[in-house]
């Protein structure tokens, strides 16, 4: 108990307190989490830096979280002295059914962690995960003794996570195996939460009743439990305590603010800065999902650039490009546009220095298939096996969610986020010049991951509800 108490405290109140002061009302939970966690991985970065001690790195966070707080509840005192609302809820019903549906979520995980307990079994990554902790454990100590500067796995990717387990299980008094339960609850539980409000931000696109916006959004969560993950193991279950489970909520927090970003007819610098900062952290944690945001972004601007444009497209092609408008001042202001420049530009700038500069690795027998099997003109390029992690990961329950997305394509062609997600397996996993582009940063063992970008989950629910 006192191990998840210390974790809401650290994880949840200077993001809330941040979002206060800074007036951001939107994302309300994504931003406090993502947030939180954002400020322990940046000034545990900066204090490794710097070549300061643990000491001075506690003393900071702490003056940090208390001068957040302090400077929040100062806010919120003047607002209620002044007779003045500390906040407004745009969409009573919708805010009503999602405490319940949040409620519901805990009640599921409780449940099931009573039931199932931790996952400790063999093989499993949770090991390797318990060997860094006290790694991470030891190097605490070993600086609050000594004084000496924190360098263990303090680097892009680093063990960030990690540390925080340590830190919170030191101060609950917790050792590492008794946290292990306690951990995977609140990771799960954190994870999940986080999906339904990301969920309910995707959906709004579909203008669906508050009442079917948190059912479906709820419906959701419930297909991510139940499965997500490959057909051996459960993503919530396997990865409980790995960096991954956590840095997804920030995954959900940035394509949170650009999915808005491509709603809006305005630029909104605050969120844009405050989803900078975070992707910025999410790479610093773990590398996959800053990958699926730059990706989701590639896709989607490019989705949304067609759609944009196809109109004109057809024009054109019909012979009446005559009564096509062009203005070269609209074209150049343009969000869409802007943002359809700069991710095909770099994406092609990035693929061009890696096939120039970066040799390729080995290919992964039976997990890539050669591509010309299939097109015989197109030598020596690969792309995944679709019989194997593919279908590992979509199952045949994803298989026939994707036939009904096929068969009413259409109810989701505004939703440019659903669109750019089901249509990825065509621009990462099954698209050779990307294979190509991977393999040369990467291994092709770890190929299959981009598989998680296919929202098969939120799509199933919206079929369903």
């Amino acid at each position: 108990m006192e191990f998840v108490v210390i974790a809401l405290i650290l994880l949840f109140l200077p993001g809330l307190s941040i979002i206060y002061l800074a007036g951001l009302d939107k994302y309300r939970y994504l931003f406090s989490f993502s947030l939180s966690y954002s400020l322990f991985v940046l000034l545990l970065k900066s204090t490794a830096y710097f070549g300061l001690d643990i000491e001075s790195f506690k003393i900071f966070y702490l003056l940090l979280i208390f001068s957040l707080s302090t400077l929040a509840a100062i806010k919120i005192y003047r607002t209620v002295r002044n007779n003045k609302t500390t906040c407004t809820v745009k969409n009573c019903s919708c805010h009503n059914y999602a405490k319940s549906a949040s409620l519901f979520i805990l009640i599921l995980v409780t449940g099931y962690f009573l039931v199932a307990g931790p996952y400790v079994e063999l093989p499993s990554d949770i090991f390797q995960h318990l060997e860094y902790m006290q790694n991470t454990t030891r190097e605490i100590f070993s600086s609050e003794n000594t004084g000496k500067p924190i360098t263990y796995y303090i680097e892009q990717n680093g063990k960030y996570w990690h540390y925080l387990y340590s830190f919170i299980s030191i101060w609950s008094g917790y050792s590492l195996h008794e946290a292990i339960l306690p951990a995977s609850y609140f990771n799960v539980s954190v994870f999940l939460l986080g999906l339904f409000c990301f969920s309910l931000v995707v959906f709004r696109d579909m203008q669906p009743s508050p009442k079917i916006l948190v059912f479906t959004s709820l419906a959701a969560v419930f297909f991510t439990f139940f499965h997500f993950g490959i057909n051996i193991f459960s993503f919530i279950r396997y990865y409980a305590l790995a960096p991954v489970i956590l840095n997804f909520v920030l995954y959900f927090s940035v394509m949170a603010v650009i999915i808005d970003f491509y709603r809006s007819s305005s630029w909104n610098i605050k969120y844009l800065i405050v989803g900078g900062i975070i992707f910025y952290t999410s790479q610093c944690i773990h590398l996959q999902e800053t990958l699926f945001i730059i990706l989701m972004i590639c896709i989607m601007s490019f989705y949304l650039f067609f759609q944009k444009h196809l109109p004109s497209l057809k024009l054109i092609w019909e012979g009446e490009g005559k009564r096509v408008i062009i203005s070269p001042v609209k074209i150049f202001t343009d969000k869409i546009n802007i943002s359809f420049l700069i991710t095909q530009t770099t994406m092609l700038s990035v693929f061009v220095y890696s096939y120039v500069s970066i040799s390729r690795n080995p290919i992964t027998q039976n997990k890539l298939i050669p591509l010309e099997n299939i097109l015989p003109f197109f030598k020596n390029m690969y792309i995944l096996n679709p019989g194997f992690q593919f279908y590992n990961v979509v199952t045949l329950w994803g298989m026939l969610v994707i036939l009904l997305f096929v068969f009413n394509i259409k109810k989701f062609r505004n939703n440019a986020f659903l669109m750019a997600g089901m249509m990825s397996p065509f621009f990462t996993v099954f698209n050779p010049f990307f294979t190509d582009l991977f393999l040369r940063h990467s291994w092709g063992d770890m190929l299959w991951r981009m598989t998680f970008l296919m929202p098969i989950h939120l799509v199933g629910a919206y079929l369903l509800v």
